[in-house]
């Protein structure tokens, strides 16, 4: 089978943006199988009351409750290979986290363009609350499409060798010390990023099983890095690309570059730009 839509979910009670988020995809992709992934002491009496308001039927998994204590725990469940087995007869799988926004079905489209991990244009952030202009990559995962194939492979490569190539360490390394030394680098800081450097060239802090142990974003792992990695080879889209999958932070720069056009879904909505752009097209 192509895809299975997969929504996160950590408590019984919605509140009211989530529930519109909920019946917004039980309707727009009505027509591909959904599924909640949640744990076993949360009861979706709520949840399914709902589908069957909006007559879609729908299906529950179950996974330890020690996945859904905290981001860092959900994180290690995607970044589980147990939780990609039991969606195995899957070549796709969508994660639709309640802070996301379908706007119109093209999960066949995205589906056919044979990517292993697509989602929203990342940044690189000063805090949680600021964004610079410095484009990460690819990849947020909160509106996500991933081959299970793929994040399978992932999670199955050596453990201990590099990760990123030094064409990916690099980049990386040089933007993340420059927006944690604002306003400027100065001399320590540029000698503290090429030790880093030269270090992760050789598989210092630059392994699976460090990545793993540090809680790192899954969503960096699977897509913007697995496009500069060593140990697996995978299809990720530009950033243009991706912009017309999903957007999140800097929605309004990509809308503009894509004429108005809306994406396939955005993530955060609330939180990156609602007033000024989702409003028009998300009623609450």
């Amino acid at each position: 089978m192509k895809a299975i839509i997969a929504i996160p979910v950590y408590l019984p009670t919605l509140t009211p943006t989530e529930e519109a988020s909920f019946r917004q995809v039980l309707r727009v992709l009505r027509k591909h199988p959904i599924t909640i992934v949640t744990h076993e002491d949360c009861a979706m009496a709520r949840y399914l009351d709902i589908a069957a308001e909006e007559q879609k039927s729908i299906d529950v998994e179950y996974f330890s409750h020690d996945f859904f204590t905290s981001v860092a725990a959900y994180n290690k469940l995607c970044l589980s290979r147990e939780f990609y087995d039991r969606f195995s007869t899957y070549e796709y799988m969508l994660i639709y986290q309640l802070d996301a926004w379908v706007f119109s079905d093209q999960l066949d489209y995205w589906c056919d363009q044979g990517f292993d991990f697509i989602g929203a244009p990342l940044y690189h952030a000063f805090d949680l609350e600021h964004y610079s202009t410095s484009l990460v990559g690819i990849g947020n995962g909160g509106f996500s499409l991933r081959r299970i194939k793929h994040c399978m492979n992932v999670i199955s490569a050596p453990k201990h060798v590099p990760y990123l190539r030094p064409s990916g360490v690099i980049p990386f390394a040089y933007y993340d010390a420059k927006c944690h030394a604002r306003p400027k680098m100065r001399l320590h800081h540029f000698l503290r990023l090429f030790t880093a450097m030269f270090l992760k060239i050789f598989g210092v802090h630059n392994n699976l099983a460090f990545l793993l142990r540090r809680h790192i974003n899954e969503d960096l792992i699977f897509g913007t890095w697995a496009s500069q990695s060593w140990v697996v080879n995978a299809n990720i889209p530009t950033a243009q690309t991706a912009s017309r999958f999903s957007l999140e932070v800097h929605a309004d720069y990509w809308l503009k570059r894509n004429r108005g056009k809306l994406p396939f879904g955005c993530h955060a909505f609330e939180k990156w730009g609602y007033e000024d752009i989702w409003k028009e097209h998300i009623k609450l």
